[in-house]
């Protein structure tokens, strides 16, 4: 608006921009071996060298997921084998039909 008028506003297409991701960070301990890290490759390299990797924002590779393991053990909750709260084996012979 100008001088009580709506006027048209042109505006420029948005310019290309390069986006830089820094490898140095504010210090942080790493879970893997207590160490203090505020340089993403050394940290990286030291997961690797733990046998560890860092989970990010990527998905799991289907091919790591076993959904064999994940059938038997919804199973075993329906079945009651497995205390859902817990984790924890039911005992042999556990009724839970009582609770």
């Amino acid at each position: 608006m100008v001088n009580g008028k709506l006027v048209e506003v042109f505006r420029r297409p948005p310019r290309p921009r390069i986006h830089v991701i820094s490898d140095y960070h504010d210090p942080f301990q790493s879970m893997a071996d207590g160490k203090t890290y505020d340089s993403k490759s050394e940290y990286r390299a030291a997961l690797k060298a733990e046998g560890c990797h860092e989970l990010g924002n990527d998905r799991p590779d289907r091919a790591t997921i076993d959904e064999g393991d994940i059938a038997q053990d919804i199973q075993d909750v329906l079945d009651g084998r497995v205390d859902v709260q817990d984790g924890v084996e039911a005992p042999a012979g556990f009724d839970r039909s009582v609770l």
